[in-house]
């Protein structure tokens, strides 16, 4: 029998007709004159017999086979294996899109819509907000703001808070004193020079024409700002986040995504300060093995195991990465968390689905701390909990090689490398470091050459022959057009 206690095992087509063979001699040998043989050759009537039935069974041994599979996680595929894995709460991951993080800029008071649209200039291709923005003093990484009132020897003061104040700093005072004779110019004047000097960790101030523009230092440090009844804050700029229509690989560049598709009245600018981090296409067979050996996890009674599950299970999320601090005192490593907090960092799928997700599994009266996404979420009771938790900044990640082709390198073998090298890159999850070594495997997926020298490094033009570093909260990024090819 194929099926024992040691596995399935089935005959081949050939070993199938040697064995029809062999019976069918046992079976006619009385009907032949004695001293001869049945025979049985491939052009004799049993022969041509044997061989109509014998691909049937063997296709029927296949099947049978198949159909054993079908319950082994780690040899069924496609839909037997997506059977599988719904038995334990795990769905195969569907092709995700390009996720790119964008500045909003427009009028304070202004609301932007989960699902407003903005376009890359370069293809035109449709991308749309994840979240609701509202543009308003909070969590704003510049304002724009003017004078309301001129008046001498007046108080004017700016007041900031660090978001998330992870020092419990409060509200930091910027307050400059008007002299005699003031103006609208050297009022803000003033104001720009005590922040430029006394402040410059955090912002940086500007004066264009009539108003003074105060940003922090990088699109990921955001404030909470308010000024005193003689100054007004007109536009602010703040972070959101874009994910692409179109699914799969879709390099997007920085400073790319910049035409908002349908206005919206009060909001003037969109762009992206980094590249996006790339979509995938839909889950292969080996990947959704390895998740849903991941997403086992959750059986267990570990909250911080169950809460990583739930987040994995959620449609479009490809990485996750998830750092608690049960201290009394707050950490800097792996990752900065305040005490009693647990931080995370998630790649794709929708905002509200992982803040329900967190929410639903957190530990009771432990702090879900982040810095680019905050979500309220209501309970059972209807009442509101707020979410924090992080996306992932793209590392840009740029390579040079340089190669000898042989006869058998292909006219676009150059591209084919590019492309194997970039799509390696962009499988690395969040917080992965580039191992340096390991490109020359996408390189040499690629026939007909020999490598020279290889370079990385996360500028172009780059030197390095050491692995690349990436943060906590990074992932890293790259397009064919960053990897240089050179032939000698």
């Amino acid at each position: 029998m194929p099926l024992t206690d040691q596995g399935y095992t089935y005959p081949r087509l050939v070993e199938i007709i040697e064995n029809l063979k062999t019976k069918a001699v046992e079976l006619f040998q009385d009907l032949v004159p004695e001293g001869e043989v049945v025979n049985v050759e491939d052009n004799s009537a049993l022969g041509r017999m044997i061989g109509i039935i014998s691909p049937s069974l063997a296709d029927a041994y296949e099947s049978s086979q198949q159909v054993y599979d079908a319950f082994n996680i780690n040899a069924a595929t496609g839909v037997a294996l997506d059977n599988l894995t719904a038995l334990g709460g795990v769905a195969r991951a569907p092709a995700s899109s390009t996720i790119t993080p964008v500045l909003l800029s427009g009028s304070v008071g202004t609301t932007i819509d989960s699902g407003s649209k903005v376009t890359d200039v370069r293809t035109g291709k449709f991308h749309s907000l994840l979240s609701t923005t509202v543009l308003d003093g909070t969590a704003v990484t510049s304002a724009t703001l003017s004078i309301l009132t001129v008046a001498d020897s007046t108080a004017y003061t700016i007041s900031y808070q660090k978001t998330p104040d992870t020092l419990a700093e409060g509200l930091i005072p910027v307050t400059i004193t008007s002299g005699v004779g003031a103006t609208t110019a050297s009022i803000l004047a003033a104001i720009a020079a005590e922040i430029n000097t006394n402040h410059a960790t955090a912002l940086t101030a500007t004066v264009v024409n009539s108003t003074l523009v105060v940003s922090t230092l990088a699109y990921t440090s955001k404030v909470n700002m308010q000024v005193t009844a003689n100054l007004n804050i007109g536009k602010v700029t703040k972070t959101n986040t874009v994910s692409c229509d179109d699914t799969g690989t879709v390099d997007i560049p920085a400073n790319s995504v910049t035409r908002i598709a349908v206005p919206v009245l009060g909001w003037d600018s969109v762009t992206n300060p980094v590249s996006g981090i790339s979509g995938a296409d839909r889950e292969r067979d080996s990947e959704l093995r390895a998740r849903y050996k991941i997403a086992k996890f959750g059986d267990g009674a570990n909250l911080t195991e169950s809460l990583y599950s739930a987040i994995y299970a959620i449609d479009g999320v490809e990485s996750v990465i998830l750092v608690e601090n049960d201290l009394d005192v707050a950490i800097v490593t792996p990752a900065p968390v305040p005490a009693h907090s647990f931080y995370t960092v998630v790649l794709g799928g929708s905002s509200a689905e992982i803040a329900k997700a967190i929410w639903n599994n957190k530990p009771a009266g432990i702090l879900a701390y982040g810095t680019t996404e905050t979500i309220s979420v209501l309970d059972s009771q209807g009442s509101s909990h707020t979410i924090s938790f992080d996306r992932p900044s793209a590392l840009d990640i740029y390579v040079s090689i340089n190669i000898s082709v042989q006869s058998n390198f292909a006219p676009d073998g150059a591209d084919q490398i590019k492309a194997a090298v970039a799509e390696y890159i962009n499988t690395l999850l969040i917080g992965e470091d580039l191992i340096y070594s390991r490109l020359y495997t996408p390189i040499n997926s690629v026939v007909g050459h020999y490598v020279n020298s290889l370079t990385v490094g996360t500028s172009p033009s780059p030197v390095g022959i050491s692995n690349v570093v990436v943060g906590f909260n990074q992932k890293a990024a790259c397009t064919a057009a960053n990897v240089a090819i050179t032939v000698s």
